[in-house]
């Protein structure tokens, strides 16, 4: 019975079955005996039946337990003389052992619960029968690695591959879609699977790797299929298990830089830039060593130079020029990529000190051309590219405003008209989710914007155009309410609410308006809870 279920791939149900197989031999036995006395006038008691031995298999997770019920008839089996019992228990246990090894698919399992997720679904072999021994070889060193990797991080749940269905693609639907159903059914950030293709006696090796937007939400280009793979003549392939594993090693180097990623996007989230500048190089140590791994793959460093690009900026003001070695680098992977076009515009934009006689107009017209650049590319869809737009209209809006501050032309109408265009895109855009927030944070930016621009030219010629006071104010407390409506606390949302609230204490400071006294308590208020937020991190 065990070599059955090994053969099955069934190995963790064993220590569950062998209880039960072991009752129905013990009572089968003791009820044949029982019979065999009756026939033969004998009166003694029946010898304790013994127990088969016990067959230890390590399982990487429990099973569910399988109950078999008495059947309520089986104190008139003495009397049944058709059939010899031991042959009816063999076929009873028969039927037992065929319903576990021929089921098509596991049972629904409730959705994994770890902080990363990592689902391993069996392997899928196309071409001459009888199927090669590389799949099930294959998968078996796979989830040996991935099992021993798990065992080392708590945070870390895998699941497979004998508890997940094939994947196959359904009728009607793309791979993609095969793949993200698979994921929702169990809850998980990463689907691993494989398939195999023999044609004229090449046998081509590809390993799939389908994030999810569950952890992937702020980094949507690293969200989808990523493969591996490698093609070789058959019988080298059956032959040398060096390129299995190397394979195989090259999947797990891999899916060690997407965990290093993910922990790095919740350090960054957490404005935790040394912790996520810390992930996100291990993260590019890793795909390094899949880069050398012969085969034919592609790693989206692109993506990763991004967010390290975006960490060393925001989290020492002094590395900007390292920033905007790093968008460079991903624009020369991706020449097309907007949301390093606009990083590289940020950084630019961001050295500079918007101050007459301490800005040249070079950098901040370069910044604008990197923004003009990335409204004129799209490589997003309808939410994803609302978000871009607004965040490169802000942008121009900021760098317009710094030239006039900076006394290097007048483009108060310019800067006023891109930061309307990101209220407009905000009112607009329909966005769900991380985006959302975004989108909260952007239009608040582009009324402080707003506000700074009516403040700046209070009792100018200019202020009847742009409102003066009372609409710096106005705008301030509108910018606020914004930020409010952000669910997420984050210690840079709360720096960015003391900002506008000390420019708001000077407007009305200026005005002499008897709301200074509120805004007082307000910054003391929330001075207190940037100071509590920075001690939980």
């Amino acid at each position: 019975m065990t070599g059955c279920l090994l053969y099955a791939q069934r190995g963790p149900e064993i220590d569950e079955v062998l209880p039960v197989w072991r009752h129905l031999w013990a009572e089968t036995n003791a009820v044949e005996q029982a019979h065999r006395q009756q026939e033969g006038g004998q009166g003694s008691a029946p010898p304790a039946a013994s127990s088969p031995p016990t067959t230890a298999v390590d399982a990487p997770e429990p099973a569910e337990v399988v109950g078999v019920a008495r059947s309520p008839h089986s104190e008139g089996l003495v009397r049944r003389r058709a059939l010899p019992l031991r042959a009816m228990t063999a076929a009873a246990v028969v039927v037992l052992i065929m319903g576990l090894v021929g089921a098509n698919a596991p049972a629904a399992r409730p959705h994994m619960t770890g902080l990363y997720n990592i689902v391993l679904a069996p392997f899928t072999w196309s071409g001459p029968t009888p199927a090669s021994q590389v799949p099930s070889r294959l998968q078996t060193v796979l989830f040996r690695e991935l099992n021993a990797w798990a065992d080392e991080v708590s945070a870390i749940q895998l699941r497979g591959p004998d508890q997940v269905e094939v994947i196959e693609p359904e009728r009607g639907s793309n791979r993609n879609e095969s793949l993200h159903r698979v994921a929702r059914d169990h809850g998980a950030d990463v689907v691993v699977t494989g398939r195999l293709q023999s044609i004229d006696g090449m046998l081509t090796v590809e390993i799939e790797l389908f994030l999810t937007d569950r952890t992937f939400g702020d980094a949507p280009e690293f969200v989808g299929l990523h493969t591996i793979s490698v093609t070789e003549p058959v019988d080298v392939l059956e032959r040398n298990l060096e390129i299995n594993e190397e394979l195989t090693e090259t999947a797990v180097h891999y899916l060690k830089a997407v965990v290093a990623f993910v922990r790095g996007l919740g350090d960054y989230a957490l404005d935790d830039f040394t912790g996520a500048e810390g992930r996100f190089l291990t993260a590019e140590a890793e795909f390094d060593l899949v880069d050398e791994v012969p085969g034919h793959h592609r790693v989206r460093h692109d993506v990763l130079y991004l967010l390290l690009g975006n960490t060393v900026g925001r989290g020492d003001k002094a590395r900007l020029d390292q920033a905007v070695d790093y968008y460079r680098l991903a624009l020369s992977q991706n020449p097309s990529y907007t949301r390093a076009r606009i990083g590289l515009a940020e950084a630019t934009r961001a050295a500079v000190r918007c101050q007459a006689g301490q800005a040249q107009p070079g950098p901040l017209e370069l910044a604008a051309d990197h923004y003009r650049a990335a409204l004129a590319g799209d490589d997003g869809d309808d939410g994803s590219q609302a978000f871009l737009r607004m965040q490169a209209h802000l942008g121009l809006g900021l760098a317009y405003q710094c030239l006039t501050i900076a006394k290097l032309g007048d483009h108060w109408a310019d800067a006023d008209a891109e930061f309307r265009e990101v209220l407009r895109l905000h009112a607009t855009g329909g966005l769900a989710g991380g985006e959302a927030r975004h989108s909260l944070r952007l239009a608040a930016e582009a009324k402080a914007g707003q506000a700074l621009t009516a403040y700046l030219t209070a009792g100018q010629s200019d202020a009847a155009r742009y409102g003066g006071y009372q609409t710096a104010a106005a705008a301030y407390e509108e910018a606020l309410a914004l930020l409010d409506r952000i669910d997420v606390v984050r210690p840079r949302n709360l720096e960015r609410e003391l900002i506008y609230l000390r420019n708001l204490r000077s407007v009305y400071q200026a005005m002499d308006a008897p709301e200074l006294t509120d805004v007082d308590a307000r910054i003391s208020a929330t001075s207190s809870t940037l100071a509590s937020v920075a001690k939980r991190r």
